[in-house]
């Protein structure tokens, strides 16, 4: 799903748009979101229609591939498609030329056209960020990328210091194994028989308590990508506040570059918006409306209750059932979403400058729920009414699955739709090998244990029949919050 998207974003000189290459470069992008990174490299196409040919140019169409480069190691563009700057417009003489980039010729509008191009161009995205990041041994390569690599010796100094970098970590590793090997064949036979030994003797209590231990280590495994989770629902709060506008418009993106970055408060004091086009009250971020999702067909038992407070809209643009002005409703009173829409369920009303509330749920079309309160009247930035309403909504749309798998990609996007149509919010799946000949459901919370069996019933389809067993994790030592369940299981077989 995916939201309403904004409307086109004005021309950016080219001095602005290097100031922006900078900033980004600042972090190696493991935690910038990947809308900031597809909105510069539009930025930097459409940039093309005002540079002429010549110097700037070149540095212009530098700065697209390398984030078009990212983007695509990042997989949110596909490989073999790089694109173009817009054709050159004005009326300025050419600049003279000088230099080129990597393998393409001064002027040339498509680098694509050899392989070796484009792999000169992953290459040098790989070794700025090796670079950027104080010279992380992550990034460096071997086996038959750093092949690849070596084929462009000689291209770029950043490459070159990058494939020596990571030639000689590759004749390290092999020298470290040499000299251990020896003593490892010897070691495994001793190894074995303590191991043995070991495990003969301990207690029930003692094994359980391992694994358990175990069990602990694998779940921190996805520990970083919850916390790009949360970056990302800070950067869809920021997206939200500027598209709602205001005096504070802009004091969640500052909040989350200096989180993320080492923006300076005199850079933080120098952001401002300007935009040329009427905001329009659907694109707030509390509503997906393309495509049109369908009715949920069936109605799963409902277990528990979450408060909440739901966008209800206005009455010239009503997105629950009815016919009565929004403002007569009253608490006690039940209410059906509309088909064709899905709102986000908050934590709060509005702010005074119509900031909205964190997120804690997602309502599907169709569902129904109670008012707990009469809808209160907020005046968004284009001068309408909109209406928000406090309301009690089944446990499951309040709930989030991750899902952590092996085995079968196609599998698991089916495993996805089933959770999804019964109400929950279930982010893209994540592949584990850790999660071999496992089928379990874990909760860190009591609150959360009858959804959790909801979820191991749901998905036993994907386990020979049977219900996924639940595993509690209430003495883990960095739980999150309630409403957090994860599965985790093997779709390796038949």
């Amino acid at each position: 799903m995916t939201e309403a998207a904004p409307g086109a974003s004005p021309a950016v000189g080219l001095s602005q748009l290097r100031q922006h290459h900078l900033a980004l470069m600042a972090d190696p992008l493991k935690k910038a979101s990947g809308q900031e990174c597809e909105s510069f490299v539009r930025d930097l196409i459409d940039a093309g229609r005002d540079v002429a040919p010549g110097r700037d140019r070149e540095a212009l169409r530098k700065m697209l591939y390398f984030w078009t480069a990212e983007a695509v190691n990042r997989g949110e563009r596909p490989r073999g498609e790089l694109p173009a700057l817009l054709p050159y417009t004005g009326t300025a003489p050419a600049q003279p030329e000088k230099g080129a980039l990597l393998t393409a010729p001064i002027g040339a509008e498509q680098i694509e056209a050899t392989p070796e191009t484009r792999a000169a161009i992953r290459i040098g995205a790989l070794a700025r960020q090796w670079r950027i990041s104080g010279r992380d041994v992550g990034y460096l390569l071997n086996g038959d990328a750093l092949k690849e690599a070596a084929t462009l010796t000689g291209v770029d100094p950043e490459i070159d210091q990058f494939i020596e970098a990571s030639r000689k970590r590759v004749r390290r590793q092999t020298i470290a194994a040499a000299s251990f090997y020896i003593l490892l064949l010897g070691a495994i036979a001793i190894a074995a028989t303590v191991v043995a030994f070991y495990y003969r003797g301990l207690s029930e209590e003692r094994r359980v308590a391992l694994k358990d231990r175990e069990t602990a280590f694998q779940t921190m495994s996805v520990a970083n990508s919850r916390e790009s989770a949360a970056t990302r629902n800070e950067a869809r709060a920021a997206i939200e506040a500027l598209n709602a506008g205001g005096e504070n418009s802009l004091g969640p993106l500052k909040k989350l570059l200096q989180r993320i970055g080492d923006a300076q408060s005199a850079e933080l004091d120098n952001l401002a918006v300007k935009s040329t086009q009427a905001i329009n009250p659907t694109s707030s971020g509390n509503i997906v409306q393309s495509p049109p999702q369908q009715v949920i067909q069936r109605t799963p038992p409902s277990v528990g209750t979450c408060d909440g407070v739901l966008w209800l809209g206005n009455d010239t643009q009503r997105l629950i059932a009815g016919a009565a002005p929004l403002a007569s409703l009253q608490g006690n009173e039940t209410i059906k979403v509309n088909d064709n829409a899905n709102i986000r369920l908050r934590n709060g009303m509005p702010s005074a400058a119509y900031l909205m509330a964190p997120q804690i749920g997602l309502v599907p079309g169709g569902a129904t729920l109670v008012l707990t309160g009469k809808p209160e009247a907020h005046r968004s930035p284009t001068g309408s009414d909109q209406y928000f309403a406090p309301v009690k909504a089944p446990q499951e749309f309040c709930t989030r699955v991750y899902v952590q798998y092996f085995g079968d990609s196609a599998k698991v996007q089916s495993l996805r739709t089933d959770l999804g149509d019964l109400g929950f919010e279930v982010p893209q799946a994540q592949k584990l090998d850790s999660t071999r000949q496992l089928a379990e459901v874990r909760i860190f919370q009591a609150a959360d244990l009858p959804m959790a069996k909801l979820v191991g019933s749901t998905l036993k389809t994907f386990n020979n029949g049977k219900d996924l067993p639940v595993r509690e994790l209430f003495n883990f030592p960095t739980k999150p919050a309630a409403g957090t369940i994860e599965v985790w299981i093997d779709l390796s077989g038949p």
